[in-house]
Formats: C-alpha cells, structure tokens, sequence
C-alpha cells in the first residue's frame, strides 16, 4: 500500500508541476491509502483551489486534502479584498457584474446578487478566487431567480446544449430534471467528457444544480503522461526542462527544449519506458524535442 502511495504522490506532484502557473510554487505531497495531502505556499485562492482540483483528477485518488496556505504580501484589510474582488469581477465579462456585490470578513468573501446560470455563478466565483487577500470565497448568488422552467423543457434544453456543442455524443448522456435539478446519468470516455457535461448542463437556463452520475471508461492518455512526467518530477535533471507530453492518435508526442545531450536521453528514456508499458495500447512515439545548446 504504501509502495502505492508513494506513486501516486509523485503522480499529484507531477500533475500540479505541469501547470504553468502552479509550477513555481513548492509542494509537499503526502498519500495516506489513496487520500492526498497538501502542503505549502501559494499567493491567491485560485491557484489553491486549482492544485486540489488537479490533485483530485489524478488516478488512484480517493480524496485530497487541500493544506495549502494562501499568503499576501504586506497587510491587507477585508476593505482592501472588497476593493480587489470588485476589480477581479469587473474584469471578467461571462457574467454582469453590475449585479454582483461583495463582502469580505477576514478574508472570507460573500458573493450576493443575481446570475443568470450555475456557470456565471461559478465563473464569479473564480473571478472573486484570483483577488488578493481572498482565503475563501462563499456564493450566495441567485442563479436565474425569478425564472421557472418546468421540467421537461429543461431537460430539452439540456439535451440540445449537449448536442450543439458536439464534443460529447447526446446518446452517450441520459438527462432528468427535477424542480432545476439536472441529473446525468450514462457512459463517457473519460474523466475530460464528465467533467465537459457537466459544464455545458450549468451553462443552460434554469438549471439550478447539476447531479453527475456519469461513468467512465478508463483514458490510457491521461496514465501515460501522468506517468512520464512523474519520472521527470523522480530525475533532478529533468526537474527544470521545459517539455510537454501528449498523446495524439496513439502516439506519445514530446515537444519543447533541452539544453544537454544527457537531458536529451533522460527525456527519452522516461517516454520510452511509458511507451513500453503501455505498448498495448500506443503506436509510437513523435519526438520533436530541440537541443538548444548541446554539449561539447
């Protein structure tokens, strides 16, 4: 178990480290029989709430427990968080901010006021997340008040919301509505296509909540460079290179830039050994990787 553990804390760490504005940061990752821990310093709440979010996209991963401290720079009043959200929020145009407003106590900010859909509540959320001083953010929004749509027009709606955005197959997804309560239910490709339902159900009128009950096929793309970039995160030459790992059409697909001949062969290395793991399931391998400034 603990062999197991370890893996999958070198997964999380690998996860977060392929963020572009995560990897800055350092992190202690600690499993306890599948259940992550989080540790360290970060400077807003966004980049907290989005560590555990990948934390939790990682296999293996039965839950997260998200330690990370957000620290400001310099003292800041709620009156200045009030002042920073409303700046976030007037910034961000998925939603009307003219009737969004905000106050913090302690770092604690309440949204209140009106939004059309769950996904504009959540897209203030987030907006109200990237503000510093922010430690928490609580919505009390009203999502499409005054708006009731009785449930066999909403679960049109959502039926063609799926449909018209035709990155999911309809017939993959079952849709009930229940006094605004939208449960999916079905069989999807992966973790990606769960998620993606999700999300087009909350930008849909009169949705309220959403319940997802969607299953998942395992996606081996996700393992692989999961897996790669755990063995980059495990070499400390690797640790700094600035690589990206995909897998497009059965191919492992590694682009970015190397600055030795040694790191070159770390690099492959670690993509040759996913690829025989996974052989079953994978063609090949599309490296593009450049030597900046090769040894000599």
């Amino acid at each position: 178990m603990a062999r197991n553990d370890d893996k999958i804390s070198k997964k999380v760490l690998a996860a977060i480290k392929q963020d572009v504005e995560l990897r800055a940061y350092h992190y202690n990752v600690d499993t306890i029989d599948g259940e992550v821990h989080l540790q360290g310093v970060v400077d807003v709440l966004a980049e907290k709430e989005r560590a555990g979010e990948i934390a939790r996209g990682v296999e293996g991963v039965t839950g997260v427990e998200n330690g990370l401290t957000v620290s400001t720079d310099g003292a800041i009043t709620d009156s200045d968080v009030e002042f920073e959200v409303a700046e976030e929020l007037h910034l961000d145009h998925r939603f009307d901010a003219a009737r969004i407003s905000a106050e913090s106590h302690k770092g604690a900010v309440h949204l209140r006021g009106e939004v059309k859909t769950l996904a504009e509540a959540e897209a203030a959320k987030e907006a109200a997340s990237r503000a510093r001083g922010a430690k928490q953010v609580i919505s009390e929004l009203k999502v499409g008040a005054g708006e009731r749509v009785d449930d066999a027009t909403l679960t049109n709606r959502v039926e063609s919301a799926l449909a018209a955005d035709g990155r999911i197959d309809p017939a993959d997804v079952r849709t009930s509505s229940e006094r605004g309560v939208v449960r999916l239910k079905g069989v999807v490709s992966g973790r990606a296509d769960k998620e993606l339902a999700a999300e087009i159900t909350t930008t849909v009128e009169g949705v309220r909540r959403v319940e997802n009950e969607l299953s998942t096929e395992i996606d081996p793309a996700s393992d692989v460079v999961t897996e790669i970039f755990g063995d980059f995160q495990a070499t400390p030459l690797l640790d700094e290179a600035k690589v990206s790992v995909s897998v497009v059409n059965g191919q492992i697909l590694v682009e970015g830039e190397v600055y030795s001949f040694k790191q070159k062969r770390e690099v492959e290395r670690a993509v040759r050994r996913a690829f025989e793991k996974h052989r079953d399931e994978l063609i090949g391998i599309d490296n593009r990787l450049i030597l900046d400034s090769p040894d000599h």
